[in-house]
């Protein structure tokens, strides 16, 4: 059965986005009185074509909920940034005359791409009228995708019912949701409920009666989705405890793509080398202050588990006592409340000074710039025993930030890490490095406001 369907919103959307780009281009040879010729077409199809990708790449015309935020603009403005380096790189290097065009087409471009989204979104939250949504499975994985909906009302997705097979649940009360029926029943329900949008939230293989009936129901009509499909899309993480182990062979396909390892390798040397540069004033000054603070070591080593489960030495600067975990590893807490922090301790790690050798590792090829924050060994075996599909973080090279790091706060708990996990494994799955870069970006710009987790 095919559960995905693309929305018209989202193709409304995606249409008028490329007519915009190439209307501008249009303007552009207008504005600079240049003849519209077959080389400044090509330019002209390829800054936008790299635009949509960067914006589909950014979750642009994913589900959306309707909702513009001032973090919308940003986002905006970096993927049409982004979006003109290759082709401003390639045309400095084969034909300079349309350079400026492009750069010109990028601040018409972004004015009116936001007017135009803030018109769409208003027209959709006040005219799209509300569809009524069915989620078959009334257990855990029908509960978790309830809450996620409640969360989303603009997205008008009015939730009728579960449909269940379990007897005990028949006419049972979820969150205010009622189970309507089994899924024997599912055509006369969806009939008589104006269904419009199903959801396939069981965890469990459904059984081939059950399958034979959804299908029969599947017509141009109704979309379905897989209940961790439109989770993820909403909440941009992965429903670990929701997920079966097949999941990882058909959704984390992309963790090996060579080209992207080899392109990542030189992004984080490059990385690493130009922050290292830039920040080598900060480096010799925050050593000098952690070697007079108490006369002990600058540097200090921490054992972390790396790509395929690979022991390394993780470098920070010393921001705690001399010998501050003698009795063994503890989970880390609050800065403020940690008596073994010391003075300038506090303040290197509110701006993560302290994490800045670990630009060494990098170099090394021990860690990346963007990816799963490498965890100690000693809680890396606990947890594997305690939360599911804990090891495949360990697929990728661990980062110096991450999704994780930027949208979550400091893991200080097994429950901080099983939600923190939810957010590694999306960003193991989606990874790109345009969204390695915005991400990195990201970090910077928290750690040096003092708010990065």
């Amino acid at each position: 059965m095919n559960y995905k369907k693309i929305s018209k919103s989202v193709t409304v959307l995606f249409i008028a986005d490329f007519i915009i780009f190439l209307a501008v281009f249009l303007c552009v040879s207008l504005i600079l009185n240049h003849k519209f010729n077959i080389g400044f077409y090509t330019v002209a199809i390829f800054t936008s074509l790299s635009w949509l990708y960067i914006l589909s790449l950014k979750g642009f015309y994913k589900i959306r909920t309707y909702k513009f935020l001032w973090s919308d603009s940003y986002h905006i403005l970096e993927a049409i940034l982004l979006g003109i380096i290759i082709p401003v790189i390639l045309l400095l290097y084969i034909c300079k005359s349309y350079t400026m065009h492009v750069i010109l087409a990028a601040f018409i471009v972004y004015p009116l791409l936001l007017i135009w989204r803030v018109v769409f979104i208003n027209y959709i939250r006040y005219f799209k009228k509300s569809k009524n949504v069915l989620i078959v499975g009334a257990g855990r994985q029908g509960i978790v995708m309830v809450h996620e909906l409640q969360k989303h009302p603009k997205l008008k997705y009015n939730i009728v019912g579960f449909l269940d097979d379990n007897p005990e649940k028949l006419s049972d009360e979820m969150l205010g949701i009622k189970v309507l029926g089994t899924i024997s029943e599912i055509k006369s329900i969806i009939k008589d409920n104006d269904i419009k949008i199903i959801i396939i939230a069981i965890n469990s293989p459904i059984k081939t009666e059950s399958l034979l009936r959804i299908s029969e129901c599947a017509n141009k009509d109704i979309t379905f989705f897989k209940m961790s499909e439109i989770y993820e899309n909403l909440a941009l993480k992965i429903p670990v405890k929701s997920i079966t182990p097949d999941w990882f062979i058909y959704d984390l396909t992309r963790v090996h793509r060579p080209i992207y390892r080899f392109c990542k390798r030189i992004f984080d040397i490059v990385g690493a080398s130009i922050i290292t540069l830039v920040t080598s004033p900060v480096l010799i000054t925050l050593a000098a202050s952690v070697k007079l603070a108490d006369g002990g070591k600058i540097f200090y080593t921490q054992t972390r588990v790396g790509k395929n489960g690979k022991i390394f030495n993780m470098i920070k600067f010393r921001t705690m006592i001399e010998k501050a975990e003698a009795n063994g590893a503890v989970w880390a807490v609050d800065n403020n409340k940690d008596p073994r922090v010391t003075g300038i301790g506090k303040i290197a790690r509110k701006l993560r000074f302290d994490e800045l050798p670990q630009m060494i590792n990098i170099i090394k090829g021990e860690m990346s710039l963007v990816g799963p924050r490498p965890e100690r060994p000693e809680f890396t075996e606990m947890l594997g025993k305690e939360i599911p599909f804990y090891g495949r973080r360990h697929w990728v090279t661990p980062g110096w930030t991450g999704w994780a790091q930027i949208m979550y706060r400091y893991g200080a708990s097994v429950d901080d890490t099983v939600e923190k996990l939810r957010y590694d494994l999306y960003y193991i799955k989606h990874r790109n490095l345009f969204w390695d870069f915005s991400i990195l970006l990201k970090a910077i710009g928290l750690a040096l406001s003092g708010r990065h987790g």
